[in-house]
């Protein structure tokens, strides 16, 4: 083999060597020659892409320069191709609630994951939404939260993200938030609307003594008072590494004077005196945090 497995070509024979020695050029020892330089060149690669490599081509830490874009999945792509993002973006085309996307080079199949970066050319209604993806079956357009756009999801001449879900086989859209994830607000396309109302929990009492279950909720109000009250270690306060807000709105009685105080675990936090006027209101606002600590103060009420 003319080639050494190292990149050195060796040659079978030196003519000169020959010649010093007396030998004479012969027609067998000429072929052998020229035949080892033919299995060399054979084994090179050619500039009209002739031949194909047999194993891999280790590059030795060099790069391939003046590369052209990749035109086909089965291409390399240039770096500048890969910044501009062209193989996985374009212009939705279709109708509003049924989009087609042609991306260049066609994408032949779908993966679970894979990020497909397109620009509306209609705005969507609400409801059933799909996409054809390069001739590709039609796949349907969800939320994260499996339910179908709603009105202003997919906006005319604005940029979206879908992520193919193998496990639904379906388009998923990025980054719409749901009501949920929003918290106390309700997400409706473009707009949001709220807040939404949290849910005022009653405590009863036990006797004149207050008990407020912090898994119920964060707003409570205990009604009127009844002299003298006493507000005990709140429950099911928050885990290791979370806090939780709350507040409690209280009422005085017709003739005012309930006085309160507060359990083990509580700690006031510039806390101003209570307003013990008839039919006066006053809320306590705190922070409960893991361990049984409860901060508070009371703002007079009116």
């Amino acid at each position: 083999m003319p080639w050494n497995g190292a990149g050195l070509f060796s040659r079978v024979r030196s003519w000169v060597t020959d010649a010093a020695n007396g030998l004479d050029i012969q027609p067998d020892l000429m072929d052998q020659d020229t035949n080892d330089i033919a299995l060399g060149l054979n084994n090179c690669r050619t500039l009209d892409g002739q031949n194909s490599p047999s194993a891999d081509l280790p590059m030795n830490g060099r790069k391939h320069t003046g590369v052209a874009d990749g035109a086909a999945r089965n291409h390399y792509a240039s770096v500048g191709q890969l910044q501009d993002g062209a193989a996985t973006y374009c212009t939705a085309g279709g109708t509003a609630n049924a989009l087609t996307l042609a991306f260049s080079p066609a994408i032949t199949t779908l993966v679970n994951g894979q990020r497909l970066r397109f620009r509306a050319s209609a705005t969507c209604a609400a409801g059933s939404t799909t996409a054809a993806v390069n001739g590709i079956a039609t796949k349907a357009i969800k939320r994260p939260d499996g339910n179908d756009p709603a009105a202003g999801d997919i906006t005319n001449g604005r940029e979206y993200v879908l992520i193919y879900n193998s496990g639904s086989d379906t388009l998923v859209l990025d980054g719409i938030l749901t009501a949920a994830q929003v918290g106390a607000f309700a997400l409706t396309g473009d707009t949001l609307a709220g807040p939404a109302l949290d849910t005022l929990v009653t405590i009863t009492p036990s006797g004149s003594t207050f008990t407020m279950n912090l898994a119920a909720g964060n707003d409570f109000t205990c009604g009127t008072l009844s002299a003298p009250s006493t507000f005990a270690t709140p429950t099911g306060g928050p885990s290791s590494g979370k806090a939780q807000g709350f507040a409690i709105l209280t009422k005085q009685p017709s003739g005012g004077g309930a006085t309160f105080t507060f359990g083990s675990g509580w700690v006031p936090v510039g806390s101003a005196a209570p307003n013990t006027g008839a039919n006066k209101y006053n809320l306590i606002v705190g922070k409960a945090y893991p361990g049984g600590i409860f901060t508070y103060s009371v703002v007079a009420g009116v």
